[in-house]
């Protein structure tokens, strides 16, 4: 049974192309993602992908995780499923190294916690909208437990999502 999509109340109307209707785009593989050094020298970017013939310019091409047509969210049970990566990681520019976390909250600007980043690897920048706790509700307390130290945690009532901030 498919769960409908409740990604930022969006609002399509029944005759919207189906295009334009919300739904998850399939994991493609985990291969020849957008900066990967599996590209082939010398072949445009435009030409397929060598090992699939997908399109290498479609921004969820390659990667091992399903996809939200309407916001490009990570879906939440491949969030719960692919091991998370190490806390920080060692970025290096120019002569000097910085560590980065690997994993973070963007702004608030909404005014909430509303996006997570999550960087699986060159390439593999993954973002989750906390808007999709909604559809798969089951996972909060794993979300909570496994990812509460980032300072957010959420429970699902009968008014929809709700957040609290950890001090």
């Amino acid at each position: 049974m498919d769960i409908p999509i409740v990604c930022h109340n969006a609002e399509i109307p029944p005759s919207a192309p189906r295009s334009f209707r919300p739904g998850w785009i399939p994991a493609s593989g985990d291969h020849a993602y957008r900066g990967s050094t599996r590209y082939v020298e010398g072949v445009a970017d435009s030409e397929p992908c060598y090992v699939c013939g997908g399109d290498r310019d479609d921004p969820t091409h390659g990667l091992p995780w399903r996809t939200c047509s309407w916001c490009g969210s990570i879906h939440p049970q491949d969030l719960h499923d692919l091991p998370l990566p190490e806390l920080m990681s060692t970025v290096k520019l120019g002569d000097r190294e910085y560590d980065r976390p690997n994993i973070s909250w963007a702004d608030f600007k909404y005014g909430y916690p509303h996006k997570l980043y999550i960087n699986y690897g060159p390439g593999k920048d993954a973002k989750f909208y906390s808007r999709h706790l909604l559809e798969h509700w089951q996972l909060i307390p794993w979300f909570n437990d496994t990812l509460g130290y980032l300072g957010v945690t959420f429970e699902r009532t009968d008014d929809g999502l709700k957040y609290r901030m950890l001090t």
